[in-house]
């Protein structure tokens, strides 16, 4: 049993980056919007204020990240492509995220299954495979609801600051 307090924290960090399409070369200056979210224990109920400040930095590092992945993955406003290898990762990532949130769901059955299995095998079975699947499916869909706002409003997030650059001549770089 746990005694303390869980400290959580929500930053959003405005970052300035260069964005440069793979596809077409547009290039542009960007103001990329990144929120992050932050925990900090403080267990016994002491250090709450080392707790909160945890929390703090650990919220704004996340936005710092989270800001590299929304550029990263904005669709380019010249040719509408993304870069193919930071959609792929992405995905990848989410992918994996999926799988381990099923290996859990597995392990949560057969952990319930052994143990009232003792008592009614059918009944442990039925109980254990229930709560793996459903403690599976709730993760896996608040890991897509994060994903697919952070895919779909990456553009939402991300503010370009002039209208490319095309270089001397006008042609792309």
């Amino acid at each position: 049993m746990y005694v303390g307090r869980k400290h959580t924290a929500i930053r959003s960090a405005e970052v300035e980056r260069t964005f440069r399409c793979k596809g077409c070369g547009y290039a542009s200056p960007v103001r990329v919007l990144g929120i992050g979210e932050g925990t900090g224990n403080s267990p016994y109920f002491l250090d709450g204020d080392g707790a909160r400040r945890r929390a703090d930095d650990e919220a704004a590092s996340r936005a710092h990240a989270d800001a590299d992945v929304v550029l990263a993955i904005v669709p380019c406003p010249e040719c509408g492509e993304r870069d193919p290898e930071a959609a792929r990762a992405f995905k990848v990532r989410g992918l994996l995220a999926t799988l381990g949130l099923l290996a859990v769901g597995c392990v949560i059955a057969v952990v319930f299954a052994a143990i009232m299995s003792r008592a009614r095998l059918g009944m442990g079975l039925v109980f254990g495979v229930g709560t793996g699947v459903l403690s599976a499916a709730a993760g896996i869909y608040v890991d897509r609801a994060k994903r697919s706002a952070t895919w779909d409003g990456a553009i939402l997030r991300v503010t370009f600051l002039k209208d490319g650059d095309r270089g001397q001549d006008g042609a792309r770089p």
